[in-house]
């Protein structure tokens, strides 16, 4: 992951849906091509970490 040389097949997958509705933006996030838990420290960790941060700094958290 992150190895510029590496095949762009074999990198994660991110994907951002944002949908407007009469109570705001909902926002469906997919992630493919890595294993996440929550826990784990990494992948679930960090972008829920980083969601969450997102969202306060939009006013929705």
């Amino acid at each position: 992951m992150g190895d510029p040389g590496r095949d762009p097949e074999d990198a994660p997958v991110v994907t951002l849906v944002l949908t407007p509705t009469p109570e705001g933006t909902h926002m469906t996030f997919e992630l493919r091509g890595v294993e996440g838990t929550q826990g784990d420290g990494y992948y679930y960790d960090g972008w829920d970490s980083a969601l969450n941060a997102l969202g306060e700094h939009l006013g929705g958290g």
